[in-house]
């Protein structure tokens, strides 16, 4: 009997042994970065763990429960990481970390505030319809017609306020940096809608059928992207695809480098529809730059 107790006890022992080296190391550091709705967390261990790691939150100060956002992702054996989203911006939040095992590390992260300053530096207006990049661009009458010309001589502090129009550009680079309170602005001016459009206006369609329910146009254009009526359609990697409709599209279209095949929806002809493909791969290169605002502006056909 004390033989069979003193067995008993070691299997106990070694079992309580097992459950204490399966439970977590400390943590070893927590980041938090916090933008105008999210906040995105790593977390740090000092040694490699096997866990989930779960995150709560609230705003802070408040009475209100935790709300329990998305577990944590084990990105490498000793880190894990993620995000909270949908919060308020400018407010403050309480954050709790925890896991099985792991006292509850609690920390406060703010969101940013929403509300942005404009420079004091040069306002340049830009108009496609009535300007002309040989006027000076510093009123709405001597409005530039580009956004490229506005954007070749902004420094740090200044506007760019754009009118109604569609702007045929694309694959600008904006060359210089803002700072927090002197802001490069790219802007709708008050009530205006512009269009920052990719599409290529000197591409021209001349439709023949090329075999049942399949019309092509000749050009050397080899697009990634195509649009019918607005719509992108999609690109099938070969032709072959494209004429069995392999992968059951409502439409699509194939460039070769001598003509773009495409297959129109239903079955359909080339007559009342619009087809365009784009000139530009991007609207802006933004690359290595800080403080710029982009807002009031639709980007179409990229």
């Amino acid at each position: 009997m004390l033989k069979k107790s003193v067995f008993l006890f070691l299997i106990l022992l070694i079992l309580i042994s097992n459950l204490i080296y399966a439970l977590p190391s400390e943590i070893n550091s927590i980041d938090a970065v916090a933008t105008f709705n999210n906040i995105g967390i790593e977390v740090e261990f000092n040694d490699d763990v096997s866990i989930e790691l779960d995150v709560f939150y609230k705003i802070a100060d408040s009475n209100d429960d935790y709300k329990q956002g998305h577990y944590l992702s084990q990105i490498a054996d000793d880190k894990f990481a993620g995000s909270i989203f949908m919060l308020e911006s400018n407010t403050k939040y309480s954050i709790r970390i925890q896991s099985l095992g792991l006292d509850p590390y609690i920390f406060d992260v703010t969101t940013r505030e929403d509300l942005f300053v404009e420079g004091s530096g040069d306002v340049f207006h830009v108009s496609p319809i009535l300007g002309n990049d040989d006027n000076d661009g510093l009123s709405e009458a001597d409005s530039f017609a580009t956004l490229e010309k506005a954007l070749s001589l902004i420094n740090q502090g200044d506007k760019i306020l754009l009118y109604d129009g569609r702007y045929l550009e694309g694959d600008l680079e904006i060359m210089q940096s803002g700072t927090q309170t002197e802001p490069i602005v790219i802007k709708n001016a008050p009530g205006e809608n512009p269009v920052l459009d990719g599409t290529d206006p000197e591409f021209e369609t001349n439709w023949e059928l090329y075999s049942p329910g399949i019309y092509r146009t000749q050009t050397s254009r080899q697009p990634q992207k195509a649009f019918l009526d607005g719509g992108q359609l999609y690109h099938y990697a070969n032709l072959n695809d494209l004429i069995s409709n392999k992968w059951g599209q409502p439409g699509g279209y194939h460039p070769d480098g001598s003509y773009i095949y495409i297959m129109f929806p239903n079955g359909g002809t080339p007559e009342g529809h619009t087809f365009t493909i784009p000139r530009y791969t991007n609207g802006f290169t933004i690359n290595q730059k800080s403080h710029i605002h982009i807002k009031g502006l639709e980007f179409a056909y990229y």
